[in-house]
């Protein structure tokens, strides 16, 4: 692994992880709007349901960020 392919890598890792933090962000934000009875549960489901309908299953393959925080610890 070159050294771009290693911050590449690390790029990919944290743009995983802003996406991960926007839903939960979103799912924490329709959690209150329910507690605050803005929307009824029923409404919170439906808002669920649609933030999971966006974003198809994404799991992110650590093997390769491994790789390169190794190649870039040793810089």
């Amino acid at each position: 692994m070159t050294l771009d392919e290693a911050r590449a890598e690390g790029q990919r890792w944290l743009d995983y992880l802003k996406r991960q933090e926007e839903k939960s962000a979103a799912i924490q934000k329709i959690a209150g709007a329910v507690r605050r009875n803005e929307i009824d549960s029923t409404e919170g489901k439906k808002q669920l349901r649609a933030i999971d309908d966006r974003s198809s299953l994404t799991v992110y393959d650590g093997a390769k960020l491994a790789e390169a925080v190794k190649l870039l610890v040793s810089r």
